[in-house]
């Protein structure tokens, strides 16, 4: 008897323990899924915060134009030319669009720099280093003599540093900035500057070319580089613009109060505004934003607007070169920048959404 109910408690122990494991297992497995669900939880809500307050983030709506100065990195290769008739020594060696970042061991910072270095070499061969779409390579090209312009060269058609005049479209309180709406290409060839570094300065606005059907209008300017009239550093190029710091006098830049960026989906057809400070001092001018583009693959092209203000296209015609970068307002939020405007008609233009900007 004893026996038996010895066998018997022995297999009822392990009958107990085999149901413990099976429940066991399924309650560690689901306190591991819920440990998941609280740590995606978790993430989401991380996600939701961080998006939140990447649109809850307040700026200033600027709209001052400012003087830019921008450094290549290296000097970029516009094309290759014929040397005293003959074709070019860095033909199927070096491309449109290629950065020459070195000659031999040396860096090269500027165009000026490596036409000396290269009378220096003479007639030996050079290895040149090379930035071709984020990769660096190297070439060996022998120089020519050219007798026609006596000196030695390699048949590239070169350049280095850029300026011009652009729109601050908005400003942190740091003085971080965004401006133009758009990267700085280059005019021949297209290809988006990558630059070493850059500089903001003041500009004084000498007049006003209007736009007109076929021919786009222009802010004309005057850029003094000098330390007083330094503002700050610009250290990227983006494809939606250039990227700095003003670092004085930023509360120069600090236009009316400060607002918040819209979400892409925040944005409607209808009446907005396009800020500027062209005319001498801040002012909001009515336009319209005819179309909004969501799916639209070109970022620079996903607002079309038309100027309706009369006082702005008596000053200006309407979207002049000078105002890319010009904030467009809706609804007391930063909705978008100007990026172009349409030749045969000034009053029609395209925008960037300000939140592409951030990107």
């Amino acid at each position: 008897m004893r026996e038996k109910l010895k066998q018997f408690y022995i297999v009822l122990l392990v009958f107990i323990l085999t149901i413990m494991g099976q429940y066991g297992h399924v309650l560690q497995t689901e306190a591991v899924f819920s440990t998941q669900k609280e740590t995606v939880s978790a993430k989401s809500q991380t996600g939701k915060r961080l998006t939140e307050q990447k649109s809850e983030e307040k700026v200033y709506a600027s709209g001052i134009p400012i003087g830019i100065y921008i450094k290549t990195e290296g000097i970029l290769v516009l094309g290759l030319q014929q040397i005293d008739g003959k074709n070019s020594p860095a033909s199927c060696k070096i491309k449109e669009g290629d950065y020459i970042l070195k000659l031999n061991a040396q860096n090269i910072t500027t165009k000026q720099q490596f036409i000396r270095l290269l009378q220096k070499n003479g007639e030996k061969e050079v290895v040149l280093t090379l930035k071709r779409k984020n990769k660096k390579i190297k070439v060996k090209v022998h120089p020519v003599y050219s007798a026609k312009n006596k000196c030695y060269q390699i048949g590239v058609w070169i350049r280095n540093d850029t300026q011009g005049i652009g729109t601050i479209t908005f400003i942190r309180e740091d003085g971080t900035f965004a401006a133009l709406g758009h990267g700085i290409n280059d005019g021949d060839i297209g290809v988006r500057f990558l630059i070493e570094g850059g500089s903001a300065y003041r500009t004084n606005i000498s007049s006003i070319l209007k736009g007109k059907s076929g021919m786009p209008g222009e802010i004309i300017g005057t850029i003094d580089y000098s330390s007083q009239n330094y503002l700050g550093e610009i250290y990227a190029n983006t494809n939606g613009g250039i990227l700095g710091k003003i670092t004085e006098n930023k509360k120069e830049f600090f236009t009316d109060k400060k607002i918040s960026i819209a979400k892409k989906s925040e944005v409607k057809t209808g009446k907005a505004y396009l800020r500027s400070s062209i005319s001498g001092k801040s002012k909001d001018y009515s336009i319209e934003i005819e179309k909004v583009f969501f799916h639209e693959k070109n970022s620079l092209k996903t607002l079309k607007i038309r100027v309706t203000d009369s006082e702005l296209i008596t000053l200006t015609g309407g979207i002049i070169q000078g105002l890319s970068g010009s904030p467009i307002l809706q609804n007391g939020k930063l909705v978008g920048a100007v990026t172009h405007v349409l030749i045969d008609n000034p009053q029609m233009g395209y925008g960037i959404f300000a939140e592409s900007m951030l990107e």
